[in-house]
């Protein structure tokens, strides 16, 4: 592999998050909600893309505490963003531009610096690779849902 672990996670999260929004533009307007069998709705994930996307500068830079994460306070505001599909795909942009940011400006020397999850401890080489994890496993639900509304048709 040619190039830092930080250039090649910088291209695949932009290219993941144009996928993403590829695959939702696939849910027709009125099933953008559906959720099949009580499976999360296309625009829960988007939201939740939306949202955790643009957040990993913020834990490295040490501004956001995650180990004292206000789940409730998350899930409200991840159902406040789905009430407006435009703009929730603006902050997609947006938060995955802040995304590719910080891992270009990470530092092959903090990579292997931890940082405290609700779930347990994380490496900086992880958590930049997160958001492009959260895209990629994101699209695919995304574009399984739109496959079932296709079938449907």
């Amino acid at each position: 592999m040619t190039g830092t672990v930080q250039e090649y996670l910088a291209h695949a999260t932009k290219k993941a998050g144009d996928a993403l929004i590829v695959a939702f533009d696939r849910i027709p307007e009125d099933k953008q909600n559906w959720s099949p069998m009580g499976a999360r709705s296309a625009v829960d994930q988007l939201a939740e893309c939306a949202m955790l996307s643009g957040g990993a500068g913020d834990i490295i830079s040490g501004k956001l505490d995650m180990k004292n994460f206000d789940f409730a306070k998350f899930q409200q505001a991840k159902t406040e963003l789905c009430q407006d599909v435009n703009a929730l795909k603006e902050l997609v942009q947006t938060n995955v531009g802040l995304a590719v940011k910080t891992i270009e400006e990470t530092q092959s020397s903090d990579l292997d610096k931890m940082h405290d999850m609700p779930w347990g401890p994380i490496n900086t080489q992880d958590l930049i690779g997160y958001a492009y994890w959260n895209l990629s496993y994101h699209e695919g639900q995304i574009n399984y849902i739109a496959s079932m509304l296709e079938k449907q048709s």
